[in-house]
């Protein structure tokens, strides 16, 4: 069911990408230059592939993606920002927050557990309970680096609503470059 899901967005998007097409083949080369300026395109990296059913349909899913307006790579906030999609931007600052305290947070216990573990052991009765302690510690704290790496080098929303988000602005884009130019 969820490779369908995956097909039928892919679909939707093939067809809003032909849409958009057609739309800008009517542009002056003035609108053209403008539009070409202003546009907002979606480069997807980091994609698996797939195919469904006999293998004659095929559909391609990254969560990792980067923005570009024009030719000129942007944030993925001030992507959201530009495309009126305020909540997302200020969502995106709490998600990569998360991102840092998680940093923070898997630095303090490989610290802190390597301290409990080192002082457990090295003590005169040694203490096994410290040393599993530190060490549990230890890994946990290693579990949140590794996420906090993770949420870092994501991105909010998958690469299908990223380029559905930037379809939208652009077919708003050509309606607004017609009645200025």
């Amino acid at each position: 069911m969820n490779n369908l899901k995956i097909l039928s967005l892919n679909i939707l998007l093939v067809f809003t990408f032909s849409l958009s097409v057609l739309a800008q083949a009517d542009l002056t080369p003035t609108q053209l230059k403008e539009y070409n300026k202003q546009k907002l395109t979606i480069e997807a990296w980091g994609s698996g592939r797939g195919s469904y059913g006999s293998g004659n349909i095929s559909y391609t899913y990254s969560t990792k993606w980067s923005a570009y307006q024009g030719f000129n790579r942007i944030s993925e906030g001030d992507f959201y920002t530009m495309t009126g999609h305020y909540d997302l931007a200020e969502e995106l600052k709490i998600y990569k927050k998360k991102g840092k305290k998680y940093r923070w947070i898997g630095i303090g216990g490989i610290i802190g557990g390597g301290i409990l573990a080192i002082g457990g052991a090295s003590m005169e009765n040694p203490s096994l309970a410290l040393v599993l302690g530190g060490l549990g510690i230890e890994v946990l704290g290693g579990a949140f680096l590794i996420t906090s790496f993770d949420i870092n080098s994501s991105n909010l929303k998958p690469y299908g609503v990223a380029s559905g988000i930037a379809d939208e602005f652009n077919s708003q884009l050509i309606i607004t470059i017609r009645k200025r130019f």
